[in-house]
């Protein structure tokens, strides 16, 4: 009974779990479209790793910030801002993670 219990919960977080997925790309395709424009190359995995480190790192020091209120060129001037003064304070984001943040702001930016 247990064993049944567990399979069925694990078979329903699967199909969640694609439908999510599946939800989360119909959303970025017309996004990630657009930022393999900008960003010849750029893979959804990429974009996930840019939301990642934006939550781990941005976040320790102030709200998450809704990336629309500001364009390409913007975001552009105020993620190294902000990687040098979080750098500053201890935060470890090396210029890979900046990039990954950098892109994933912009994409965010293009659903205006």
């Amino acid at each position: 009974m247990k064993k049944t219990k567990a399979l069925i919960t694990a078979g329903l977080l699967v199909i969640m779990g694609c439908h999510a997925s599946r939800q989360i790309s119909e959303t970025l395709v017309p996004n990630m479209a657009q930022a393999a424009t900008i960003y010849p190359g750029y893979t959804p995995a990429q974009f996930a790793e840019g939301e990642k480190l934006y939550i781990q790192k941005c976040t320790t020091c102030h709200n998450k910030k809704d990336p629309k209120v500001h364009n390409q060129a913007e975001w552009e001037k105020i993620v190294p801002k902000m990687v040098s003064m979080a750098n500053k304070k201890s935060t470890n984001i090396d210029s890979s993670s900046k990039d990954l943040i950098l892109k994933y702001l912009v994409t965010m930016s293009l659903s205006k």
